[in-house]
C-alpha cells in the first residue's frame, strides 16, 4: 500500500504501557516497585524497539542507512501535507527533520502509526 517499508500489522504498545504503569505508580495502594524514571526508561526502550520493528530494522544504523523514515515522511508530506509541519522561511532547510520529529518522535509515533493503520 505504501511506497516505503512499514509493518501496519504491528501493534504499537509503548504509550499504553506507559499510561498503565504510571497509573499503577501513582496509585498508593499499588505495590509497583518501579520509579517514574524506571517506567520512562522501560517505555523509551520499548518505543525504540517498536519504531525499528515497524520499519523492519534491527538497529538504528540500519534504519538511518535505509532512510525509511525519510521515505515515509516524504510520502506523508506529498499525500497528506496537513499531517506535516508547514514549510516556512525559517525551516525551509530543515522541514524534513521537523516532520520526522512531528510524526515519529516518542510523543507522536503511536498516533502516527494508528493513523497509517486507519488508511489501509
Amino acid at each position: 500500500m505504501f511506497p516505503f517499508v512499514y509493518d501496519l500489522s504491528f501493534v504499537v504498545q509503548y504509550a499504553t504501557i506507559e499510561q498503565e504503569l504510571m497509573a499503577k505508580w501513582t496509585d498508593t495502594s499499588s505495590n509497583l516497585e518501579y520509579t517514574d524514571t524506571d517506567i520512562q526508561d522501560i517505555c523509551d526502550a520499548l518505543y525504540r524497539a517498536e519504531l525499528l520493528n515497524v520499519f523492519g530494522c534491527t538497529t538504528w544504523e540500519e534504519l538511518q542507512d535505509k532512510e525509511y523514515i525519510h521515505e515515509a515522511c516524504f510520502w506523508i508530506r506529498t499525500n497528506h501535507p496537513e499531517r506535516t509541519c508547514p514549510i516556512t522561511e525559517e525551516n525551509k532547510d530543515s522541514y524534513l527533520i521537523e516532520d520526522i520529529i512531528t510524526l515519529f518522535d516518542y510523543e507522536h509515533f503511536h498516533q502516527t502509526h494508528a493513523w497509517l493503520q486507519s488508511m489501509s
